[in-house]
């Protein structure tokens, strides 16, 4: 399907950047070229690290910081996701 990737200001990369990225993605060989670890063996080398809890509490209160109304008429809201 295809993917996003996000900068470190949080935003999508630009279309350079996108450049750059794919240009090393067709270096590879998809059979052969990816590595793949265990998950708690890529935990316990580094190379995963779960965001702490007050990282998402943070995120959170700055998204509720920027509501219009401080929330006013919040309990009226209905919200379905669907994964």
């Amino acid at each position: 399907n295809g993917y996003k990737v996000y900068g470190a200001d949080g935003c999508q990369i630009g279309p350079e950047t996108a450049d750059a990225v794919l240009a090393i993605i067709e270096t590879l060989d998809y059979f052969t070229g990816p590595k793949y670890m265990d998950f708690d063996e890529a935990k316990r080398a580094g190379k995963i690290i779960e965001i702490p809890d007050s990282c998402l509490e943070a995120f959170v209160d700055a998204v509720y910081a920027q509501r219009v109304g401080g929330g006013e008429g919040i309990e009226d809201l209905k919200l379905v996701y669907t994964p």
